[in-house]
């Protein structure tokens, strides 16, 4: 071989070398060629992480068989991805599938960190049933109680129900049934009677919404009655369940409190303590201290979270006021009108105040922020991590509002940023959370929706259709849902399998 040959084959060697190298490193540091633009490019990526194991994950309707979570089932990273739009799909066997059309960009990772599939087939437990007839007797008696209202406690084994008997014997019951024994007929020898009273025709007492429970397995409750315009405070303890106590009197009489009782609580964690609205006066009750402390005065109503009490008094002003280190902070003033009521109230976890009235709008009241009003809000509910508010207002949008900033992978929210979620059919929908503040639970007649507040693309709704007269939404990791008919309450837990 000439010398000149050998000369050349070593430089088109050395070129080539140079070439392939070139594209390794380029390799290895993530160029791509993309045959549309005819060049090479940066690639970029994309994070899942799913509330399933082994999903089958399609990009751009092909299957990818080697995507499958990391370690501890961390998530799902997909590399090498070209700058595009990419369809991006999450599927298993009896779920409803997730979809989205993701941009994928260089050098950056496109992150979902809650991609939730709803199984097609929910666990439903019956959890209290009132038979229809009886074969005690001959001839089959027809029972006709029926289901009024109820409230799990959190102790996760057992509910407050009320119920209505009908016909003959029209009777208001109150009691708490143990939905872990196995016979959940409504004669269980688990259940335990709180109250009990004979109503007139068409009477009814709504029982359940007041409610107020001091511990989570519900050892003491304090609800109320009007009649004749007069409210009393009961409080029963399962301790001594055959004792009834009239609240108001007893609070009343021993502390020779002149004005009427508007609203008694319980005091957080202390025994035989109470906080107590008597006309506009707002008093820590003491019994075992044999006391009544009068905190302050012109109260028009308060509100108690953990050891966080709030009112609001007559000239408007709202009040934050800290049990233990036992001092007020003054969190801003409205103009109250005149004869308005207070349509629904809540008190996040981290102490943000949500006051809505009966000519729908709606007050948020935090210390050291500016008061925000929102006219024409139907509902409203915080998510369980506190920075978001989901509301309806009169156009049935339902919204989903960022209460701070929040910088979660690539996804940035301002305060201040609002979504719509959906519209529903009509302004008074339930609305609740689920746990991971990334889904909302939505009530509309016998369907439950799920929605996640993602409007990437667009926004995954999965939709369930239950015979159900009304539901209880919660929020835990099952996406736990209660239904109800006059007949029947069952748990619907949303987010646990139960493959038929």
């Amino acid at each position: 071989m000439h010398k000149k040959t050998r000369r050349v084959i070593f430089y088109v060697a050395v070129f080539v070398f140079i070439i392939i190298s070139s594209l390794i490193v380029a390799y290895s540091w993530g160029y791509r060629f993309d045959k549309e633009k005819r060049e090479l490019v940066l690639t970029g990526g994309l994070y899942l992480k799913t509330n399933v194991s082994k999903p089958q994950i399609y990009l751009d309707g092909e299957f990818l068989e080697n995507a499958t979570p990391g370690l501890l089932n961390s998530g799902i990273f997909l590399s090498n991805l070209l700058p595009d739009i990419h369809q991006i799909e999450v599927k298993k066997n009896n779920y409803f599938s997730w979809q989205k059309n993701v941009e994928v960009k260089s050098q950056m990772v496109t992150t979902f960190f809650s991609v939730v599939l709803l199984p097609q087939n929910p666990l439903i437990t019956d959890i209290y049933k009132i038979a229809t007839t009886t074969t005690e007797t001959t001839t089959p008696k027809i029972i006709t109680e029926d289901v009024v209202d109820f409230l799990p406690l959190n102790n996760n084994k057992e509910i407050i129900i009320q119920t209505k008997e009908s016909a003959t014997t029209t009777n208001a019951i109150l009691k708490i049934h143990n939905y872990l024994n196995k016979n959940t007929n409504s004669s269980s020898n688990s259940d335990v009677e709180i109250y009990r009273q004979k109503l007139a025709k068409k009477e009814n007492l709504n029982l359940i919404p007041n409610l107020k429970i001091n511990d989570s397995d519900g050892n003491e409750i304090i609800f109320d009655l009007t009649k004749n315009k007069i409210k009393t405070y009961y409080l029963w303890q399962r301790i001594n369940p055959e004792n009834l106590i009239n609240l108001s009197s007893e609070i009343a009489d021993t502390f020779k409190l002149k004005n009427p009782i508007q609203k008694i609580v319980f005091y957080p964690n202390i025994e035989n303590k109470y906080i107590v609205l008597s006309g506009k006066d707002l008093y820590f009750i003491d019994f075992d201290k044999n006391e009544a402390i009068k905190k302050v005065t012109n109260v028009l109503d308060f509100f108690i979270r953990d050891y966080s009490l709030f009112w609001l008094d007559y000239n408007g002003s709202v009040f934050g006021y800290n049990l233990i280190l036992d001092n007020s902070t003054p969190l801003g003033i409205i103009e109250l009108k005149k004869d308005i009521a207070i349509k629904k109230a809540d008190i996040s976890h981290s102490n943000q105040i949500a006051l809505l009235f009966d000519d729908n709008v709606l007050y948020l009241f935090k210390a050291g922020e500016d008061i925000e009003k929102k006219e024409n809000v139907f509902n409203f509910s915080f998510s369980p991590d506190n920075r978001k508010l989901a509301y309806i207002n009169d156009k049935n949008e339902l919204r989903v509002e960022f209460l701070t900033d929040i910088n979660s992978g690539d996804v940035l929210r301002k305060k201040g940023d609002n979504i719509l979620i959906t519209k529903t059919k009509n302004s008074n929908e339930k609305i609740g959370w689920y746990s991971d503040s990334e889904h909302l639970i939505i009530q509309s007649g016998s369907k439950i929706y799920f929605a996640e507040i993602d409007d990437r693309d667009k926004i995954n709704i999965f939709e369930e259709n239950f015979d159900f007269d009304n539901f209880l939404l919660t929020s835990n990791k099952n996406g736990t849902i209660w239904g109800i008919s006059s007949k029947l309450i069952q748990k619907i837990d949303l987010l646990y399998e139960n493959i038929i």
